[in-house]
């Protein structure tokens, strides 16, 4: 039995996904301890569900990632609570990257999901 698996690739794409968990979590960076927000999803693909995560700054002005991320899962006030995201739907945008010959998976954008014509 293996001790560790290196995850499966899923090929660059965007994907319906399930916010799953945001939360704030201190990184160690070169300038020392920093607060960030931890984005996980769960991804629909054709092996199965897959989950994906990323980090963004504390930010919420206009153009930061998690305003536009928190508008695209359906927040419009200018605060929100994590627990407000927790289990919205949204579209996934997974691109590959390669660091050290490896490649892996980064949830590059998260988007709102395609609007069902009316009448339908």
């Amino acid at each position: 039995m293996s001790l560790f698996e290196a995850p499966t690739t899923i090929p660059a794409g965007t994907y319906p996904c399930v916010v799953t968990h945001v939360g704030v979590e201190t990184i160690e960076t070169r300038e020392g301890p920093k607060d960030l927000v931890r984005w996980e999803v769960e991804l629909t693909t054709d092996d199965g569900p897959q989950t994906l995560d990323a980090l963004s700054s504390l930010n919420f002005g206009a153009r930061a990632k998690a305003r536009q991320w928190a508008i695209a899962l359906g927040a419009t006030k200018d605060q929100v609570n994590a627990e407000d995201l927790i289990g919205r739907e949204g579209l996934a945008v997974v691109e590959i990257e390669t660091r050290d010959g490896v490649e892996y998976n980064k949830l590059a954008n998260i988007v709102a999901p395609a609007k069902s014509p009316k009448g339908k």
